[in-house]
């Protein structure tokens, strides 16, 4: 980096030097210290070591989505079998395991799922399903400035309630989203909310085991041991 003649790209091939999914993701990240970057969170989370704070935790329908379009980008095909495995290990299960885990310790905790997809939101490999970050446009209210496309009605609805429900939370995190009718997460209950299901402008709900009951045993997935 000190060099006169050093460019982003030379950087970025220094950091990034693998195929695959190691070239989608990069190699660039923290210091594992020990004091502020941990070296196996799985461990300290199941031990209860976090943030004993309310929560608000989920993912995209299908995360995956944006990291195909980047990959394509480089020429190397990867399995969907491999992409599916992706978007349940980095995504959905991890969600999966840090609203259970702070349930279990009596904390509140919420979980969504965001469905939205609209015309001026479309990638080619997204399968009509919410890729990674696609609901920042709609969040932000900035769909329209971005893609220089009108969005629909009811993109423009799903917006305004997501900032409705992050405001409400930030505002009271104990139970602002009571307030919005969100159910504590638990599993075996329909309280994993989904946002823009179908594009639809209202909220509905579902038993998490619906989308990772794959995850393996609660609080990563399958059924709870709840008496």
């Amino acid at each position: 980096m000190r060099g006169a003649n050093v460019t982003m790209s030379a950087l970025l091939a220094a950091e990034n030097p693998g195929t695959g999914l190691a070239s989608v993701l990069g190699e660039f990240g923290p210091t594992i210290d020990g004091a502020v970057v941990f070296e196996n969170y799985t461990a300290r989370a199941e031990a209860g070591q976090f943030i004993r704070v309310p929560a608000i935790v989920g993912n995209n329908d299908y995360e995956a989505g944006l990291f195909i379009l980047i990959e394509a980008g480089t020429g190397v095909t990867i399995a969907q079998s491999t992409w599916d495995a992706f978007d349940l290990g980095v995504f959905t299960c991890p969600a999966s395991a840090a609203a259970g885990l702070r349930r279990q310790a009596g904390l509140p905790a919420w979980r969504y799922r965001y469905f939205g997809m609209y015309p001026n939101l479309q990638l080619p490999t997204s399968a009509d399903r919410a890729w990674h970050g696609a609901e920042l446009l709609p969040l932000f209210g900035s769909s329209e400035a971005v893609t220089r496309e009108d969005s629909t009605w009811q993109e423009r609805a799903v917006g305004a309630y997501m900032r409705g429900a992050w405001a409400a939370f930030a505002r009271c995190p104990q139970s602002g989203l009571v307030g919005y009718g969100w159910p504590l997460y638990e599993r075996g209950r329909p309280t994993e909310v989904l946002i823009g299901m179908g594009n639809d402008t209202t909220v509905s709900f579902a038993d998490p085991a619906v989308y990772d009951t794959t995850c393996g045993p609660f609080p990563y997935g399958g059924a709870a041991n709840e008496d």
